[in-house]
């Protein structure tokens, strides 16, 4: 939203700027402070504006960064010495490639043993199946031998599958995003290699939504998207959106599918605009607002000659104007020019033809 610094000073130029044109309105008709006949007391010369609610989209404003929609971190199954990566950071690669080696010395002398191991075991449960048949050994030794021989089995096939995996091999066709190490270095089971992201992937911009802008969200909903590297603001839509809060912050995560552009790059900010559904709001002009600390500010109507605060809750400013909840009632004239002067309860004068 907007920070009470901003508003501050914002608030400092309507008030210089109120001023001054209120007192031309004045001078212009030589009343900015005129006698009442009645009390006495003096009142000040305001221009109002009528408060007529319109549909406005709800626009939330959101910012990030740009990651590719399919992305892989890449790892060993086992630890050990990585022998080669044949690629570096930005290098395009083909589906099955080969991306990152462990050296298969131990892994292979692990196969090598229990492969031994498991030939042994079968020689001796054909030997002890045999002598079982004509009864010299017992059923249970011949059972203990099998289930011997199965254990090793499994080591066997678990040894093999750590081999297999002491290659890293492409997933798909993509770019090599971040090498995470260099050949020589000793790594750890699961530790980061490579990270890769799809080469025909599209780029989205993820950002965290807070819990109440989350219902006004849809897949599909439109969004302008902004970057520092391009010249204008371009259309998106939001693709994706998260079914429950992160436990951390308490927002959503949605991505926004961002079109093919050439200059648009992994890890760049950028800046959006959601738009929400149409909902009711005032537009009035930034010169109306009294005071402002955040979205919570106050702006005068007027009343049988007299200026009434009253607290408006800030939507959105776009250049000279600002959107407030509907609080006011349709109709009510509110002071647009003359605000720097009043306070609560001030007796003012509308000059005619100031109404719009």
């Amino acid at each position: 939203m907007f920070t009470g610094k901003k508003i501050t000073i914002l608030l400092l130029i309507m008030i210089v700027a109120g001023a001054t044109l209120s007192f031309v309105t004045g001078c212009s008709k030589d009343v900015s402070q005129t006698e009442t006949g009645d009390t006495g007391s003096s009142a000040i010369a305001v221009t109002v504006q009528q408060v007529q609610s319109v549909m406005k989209p709800e626009i939330i404003f959101v910012s990030g960064f740009v990651s590719h929609s399919r992305e892989a971190v890449l790892s060993f199954k086992t630890g050990g010495i990585v022998s080669s990566i044949p690629v570096e950071t930005g290098e395009r690669f083909n589906k099955n490639e080969i991306l990152a080696e462990l050296d298969t010395t131990e892994i292979a002398a692990e196969v090598k043993a229990v492969f031994e191991l498991r030939k042994k075991l079968e020689r001796d449960f054909e030997r002890v199946e045999r002598l079982h048949s004509e009864q010299v050994t017992t059923l249970q030794q011949l059972q203990d031998i099998e289930t011997e021989l199965e254990r090793i089995k499994a080591a066997e096939r678990r040894a093999m599958f750590n081999l297999h995996h002491s290659v890293i091999r492409a997933p798909f066709d993509g770019i090599v995003a971040f090498r995470a190490v260099n050949e020589g270095e000793i790594v750890g089971a699961g530790s980061p290699i490579l990270r890769i992201v799809r080469r025909d992937g599209q780029l989205r911009m993820k950002v965290g939504v807070p819990s109440r802008f989350i219902n006004s969200i849809k897949i599909g909903s439109r969004v302008q998207v902004e970057l520092d590297v391009l010249e204008d603001k371009i259309d998106a839509k939001v693709v994706e959106m998260s079914a429950v809060a992160e436990p951390g912050t308490g927002n959503f995560v949605i991505e926004i599918g961002l079109p093919h552009h050439k200059t648009i790059r992994e890890g760049m900010i950028a800046r959006a605009w959601i738009e929400g559904p149409p909902r009711k709001v005032i537009v009035l002009p930034a010169s109306s607002l009294a005071k402002g600390d955040n979205d919570r500010g106050a702006v005068f109507i007027t009343q049988e000659s007299e200026a009434l605060s009253r607290e408006v809750r800030i939507i959105d400013f776009a250049g000279d104007s600002i959107y407030i909840e509907p609080d006011i009632p349709d109709g009510s004239d509110v002071v647009i020019i003359g605000t720097g002067y009043l306070s609560d309860g001030s007796k003012v004068l509308v000059s005619e033809g100031d109404h719009r």
